[in-house]
């Protein structure tokens, strides 16, 4: 089984320091990382309980950076299912980041703001 190395747990460090939840963070380099994944592949490749993955899986799933399709296997039984991701890993981040400067500029014009309405009193 392939797992997360130290560029990848850097680059989940970093994007959990600017705001990414930890989960979604590391399915989404361990996605990056095998192309595709059951649930029960990305809990142990990045080292997450089953409810994380569920839950970053299913987020990720809304904001339509992951697919899900349906794998094949023998008996009955519930179906199980891989998820890949269904934008590049670089335009995921670039959106990330580019959320993040918009919610850095928003926070920059309340500053400004308040600064404006103390120097005014």
């Amino acid at each position: 089984m392939i797992g997360l190395d130290e560029k990848d747990l850097k680059v989940i460090e970093i994007l959990t320091r600017i705001g990414v939840k930890k989960q979604i963070a590391s399915v989404l380099v361990f996605l990056n990382k095998v192309k595709s994944a059951t649930s029960k592949e990305i809990e142990i490749g990045a080292e997450l309980r089953q409810p994380e993955v569920s839950t970053a899986v299913k987020e990720l799933k809304e904001l339509g950076w992951v697919n899900e399709s349906t794998v094949k296997k023998k008996g009955k039984g519930r179906p199980m299912y891989a998820y890949s991701l269904s934008v590049d890993f670089k335009e995921v981040v670039k959106q990330i980041i580019e959320k993040k400067r918009q919610e850095l500029e928003e926070e920059k014009r309340k500053i400004e703001e308040i600064v404006k309405i103390v120097e005014e009193m």
